[in-house]
């Protein structure tokens, strides 16, 4: 039997669970805006800020197809205001750049932006042209225009920043982006101040919970030569762990790539906000030549013991990363260079669908040139994982569920 006080008790439970849902169960964080801290640009002949700009501006990139004069060849640097975040890792992050000016109207070329790895500011350290960005970072978020168009245009960039955003608060270290344009006679101007200067609008992962930093050692590795030989034992020259490349095709057993792979079978569950595999390179063959690097996904499983790759092993071309070079021409041929490579969408793939896990290739571009790294030893590679649980919301009838049984106890006592 109800007490003249118990539908009161009851109206007031109701209204408390109603109160703890809109409370406790958010739909989605708020979006947090991230002013621009700091800008400057380099050029080619070294000016820093630039004295090859156009139209005013003062944040702009620009190329010439020629490259000459060095001081019209431009790349601009950003950083951005995070504090408004307080250290909170994010579920999307844009960037946001307002295009006033393109230069000319007979040219069109793409835009790319790249996060920025070398310490920089616009003042007492300003950048060079050929500041140091993250390996697998460079990307470009589409053209300065039409190539008709123009000069002067009206275009609204806007940019997934995301995975940069969570690098710098993974890290600490915020270096913000580099801005550059593909070759051609071209250029682009932003505005850098009033209603269009740039931003990030970033949203905080909702119900964040416990941040884990995981530093996943080498699982295993194997070399494989155009030849046929796995493991690729006749061009080695430094280590077993390389890469080597022939600019001609006379000596396939000298044309080396390497795979390697990573166990991540301990890691726990987590959304995964940042990702860098670290490499060490410790000889680069001689001090003549010079090449590039190129990182892989690899889609076809191996093993370095009884199912060796083949030099030709399924990769993801698609998704091929530039890494740098393997050192300067004349340098060497002993090097000590380090490569940090942001692989966030391959580590979140391979927790998604632990069977796609294979690993990367590495492999060195056409040029009589190769690099050898560190497979054991404190420079072994490692991939460092950085994730972000999530802490389960409770849902309405689950706080409905709690309230009867509130009112059922009060009842029984009555």
């Amino acid at each position: 039997m109800l007490t003249s006080r118990q539908p009161f008790v009851a109206a007031m439970l109701l209204v408390f669970t109603w109160v703890c849902a809109a409370i406790l169960v958010p739909s989605r964080a708020a979006a947090i805006t991230l002013p621009l801290s700091e800008f400057q640009t380099a050029d080619a002949a070294g000016n820093s800020p630039t004295t090859g700009g156009f139209a005013g501006a003062d944040l702009l990139v620009r190329h010439r197809r020629d490259g000459t004069p060095l001081h019209q060849i431009i790349n601009a640097y950003a950083k951005f205001d995070l504090s408004a975040l307080g250290g909170q890792f994010v579920e999307s992050a844009t960037l946001n750049l307002h295009q006033f000016h393109k230069l000319n109207n007979v040219n069109s070329a793409d835009l790319f932006v790249a996060r920025v790895a070398e310490p920089w500011d616009a003042t007492t350290s300003t950048p060079t042209i050929d500041q140091t960005v993250v390996a697998g970072t460079d990307f470009s978020f589409g053209n300065n225009g039409a190539a008709s168009a123009g000069p002067a245009v009206d275009i609204d960039h806007a940019i997934d920043v995301t995975d940069y955003v969570n690098a710098w608060i993974a890290s600490g270290s915020n270096q913000g982006v580099r801005l550059r344009i593909d070759q051609d006679f071209v250029g682009a101007a932003f505005d850098s101040t009033g209603p269009d200067a740039p931003f990030i609008e970033a949203t905080p992962i909702a119900n964040a919970g416990l941040v884990t930093q995981t530093v996943i050692p080498l699982n295993q590795f194997q070399t494989a030569a155009d030849n046929g030989e796995s493991p690729a034992a006749s061009g080695q020259f430094a280590g077993p762990f390389y890469v080597r490349e022939r600019a001609n095709e006379n000596n396939p057993e000298l044309e080396v790539n390497a795979f390697f792979d990573f166990d991540l079978s301990a890691l726990s569950a987590g959304q995964v906000v940042n990702a860098t595999l670290t490499l060490h390179e410790n000889h680069k063959l001689n001090n003549v030549n010079s090449g590039d690097l190129f990182l892989a996904r690899v889609t076809e499983p191996w093993d370095a013991t009884t199912n060796n790759p083949t030099f030709d092993q399924g990769v993801d071309l698609a998704g091929e990363l530039f890494i740098g070079d393997n050192g300067n021409a004349t340098d060497g041929p002993v090097v000590d260079i380090s490569f940090v490579i942001d692989v966030t969408d391959i580590v979140s793939d391979w927790l998604a669908n632990p069977s796609s896990n294979h690993g990367f290739r590495l492999r060195l571009d056409d040029a009589f040139v190769g690099a050898a790294f560190d497979h054991d030893g404190p420079n072994a590679p490692v991939l460092t994982i950085t994730q972000v649980s999530t802490i389960p919301e409770p849902t309405i009838s689950a706080l409905l569920m709690l309230s009867g049984v509130a009112l059922l106890r009060r009842r029984r006592r009555a």
